[in-house]
């Protein structure tokens, strides 16, 4: 049953009476003798069919919901930063994109010669590092933000071989039940970079 209505009501009432513009009465319906009552627009439907199930979305939108999902995590473990030992014992620096420029600058400063450079751990006073400390924090930062993009190319490769939301839905930011041959060749990668930046 379909009554079309002026306006919106604020809520659909106990019942709906139908008139015509004259005044004369032709229906009365009582709500909760239908199994559903909604407005579609400024029609009020009274119907005895169940509302449809919702449409389940389509494996390429979760892939990519899962994709952005992933890229996010990744995101916020880099630039949460890393502890690295220093002279002042262990640190933590944050790791944002300025954090790395900062960082990479500090380090091209030294490997020019400065024997010192300017720089500061999370929420501490700026002071002057030595260049082995500059040389340290640069290199715990480069394993920190390797690793991470690392896990999560492995990761957005696993998203993409996915057959079923319910393989998508286990996946979640860690190597932790990573397949085999992608565990296998992260850990290649992360070691074959460990001997080059050693």
């Amino acid at each position: 049953m379909r009554y079309p209505l002026a306006s919106v009501p604020p809520a659909i009432g106990e019942t709906v009476r139908l008139e015509t513009d004259t005044g004369m009465h032709l229906r009365t319906d009582t709500v909760s003798d239908w199994l559903r009552a909604y407005l579609d627009g400024t029609v009020l439907v009274l119907t005895n069919e169940p509302a449809p199930e919702p449409a389940e979305p389509d494996l390429e939108a979760l892939r990519a919901a899962k994709e952005d999902e992933l890229s996010d995590a990744c995101h916020d473990a880099i630039t949460a930063g890393t502890d690295v030992q220093t002279n002042q014992g262990m640190e933590h620096f944050d790791l944002t994109e300025t954090d790395q420029i900062n960082l990479t600058t500090a380090l091209g400063s030294v490997d020019a010669g400065a024997t010192e450079y300017p720089y500061h751990s999370k929420r501490c006073l700026c002071r002057m590092f030595s260049a082995d400390e500059i040389r340290a924090v640069s290199q715990a930062a480069v394993a920190h933000v390797l690793y991470h993009r690392t896990l999560c190319n492995h990761l957005l490769t696993w998203v993409r071989r996915t057959e079923t939301a319910e393989e998508l839905e286990r996946i979640t930011y860690t190597a932790d039940g990573m397949p085999e041959d992608l565990a296998a060749n992260m850990t290649q990668i992360l070691a074959a970079a460990g001997e080059v930046s050693a």
